[in-house]
């Protein structure tokens, strides 16, 4: 166990924009299929029907695609910067990637 002297954000720019896309698009297609699981589950739609199954499929292929991409982003870009991470957040937007951190 760590002991804990001060927690810490260290910013970083992902040079790796197409990753930094590839999550965008990840998280929003990911987050789009959830909400159509929601509403297919409030409106009583049966899960054995092919619009449900064809949702279903390309949320497993998004989302598997997100895990793999988050995977990549932390051994290239959090790694490097810390042991002792807490946690990461990242700005679509701008390419920032905010580390929190205890030192």
């Amino acid at each position: 166990m760590h002991k804990i002297d001060e927690i810490k954000i260290k910013n970083v720019t992902v040079s790796d924009k197409e990753l930094v896309d590839r999550i965008a698009n990840d998280f929003y297609q990911v987050n789009g299929r959830k909400e159509m699981f929601a509403y297919m589950v409030n409106a009583d739609i049966r899960t054995d029907t092919n619009a449900y199954i064809h949702y279903h499929d390309e949320y497993m292929v998004y989302y598997i695609d997100d895990v793999k991409a988050k995977d990549e982003l932390e051994t290239r870009f959090v790694e490097p910067e810390t042991d002792n991470l807490i946690s990461w957040n990242i700005d679509f937007d701008t390419y920032e990637l905010s580390i929190l951190y205890y030192d």
